[in-house]
């Protein structure tokens, strides 16, 4: 289907998935095929920094592809509001760092409205479904 919709003219798609084989098949492997991140244009002295970057990462997660998804994440924001650097010398050690780290960066302003969402976890018998929080959102946003 999306095939289909690529070959309109008055039509043009961005897909995003992980980067599977099945899918670079289906919709091409080359570079032009994809988005990078302009920082990733870098020259031969930042491709170290980015290496050392790398293996730091894949040595702290120890095997965690939550943790290194996570961090990846962060560096690749951080690298489109120019502070990548600060993240990148404390690259948490695993996932309870790397939480600490995201709620201390958390303006002060959200701080009662994540202590709701926590504590509707908290006190929860079960998982809760994610609409909830969607409805919870909703809930909380109409009291402001």
């Amino acid at each position: 289907m999306l095939q289909e919709l690529a070959r309109l003219s008055n039509v043009k798609l961005c897909v995003s998935s992980r980067p599977w084989n099945v899918f670079e098949d289906a919709l091409g492997q080359t570079l032009d095929a994809k988005i990078k991140h302009p920082a990733f244009e870098a020259s031969e002295h930042d491709k170290g920094h980015y290496k050392h970057i790398t293996a730091k990462i894949i040595e702290r997660a120890q095997g965690v592809s939550l943790l290194v998804f996570l961090v990846v994440r962060s560096l690749l924001e951080g690298m489109s509001n120019g502070d990548m650097l600060s993240l990148s010398r404390r690259i948490p050690a695993d996932l309870r760092q790397f939480f600490r780290y995201m709620l201390d960066s958390l303006d002060p302003i959200h701080n009662q409205h994540v202590a709701h969402f926590f504590l509707l976890a908290l006190v929860s018998q079960e998982p809760i479904p994610l609409m909830m929080y969607s409805f919870f959102e909703d809930e909380f946003s109409n009291k402001w």
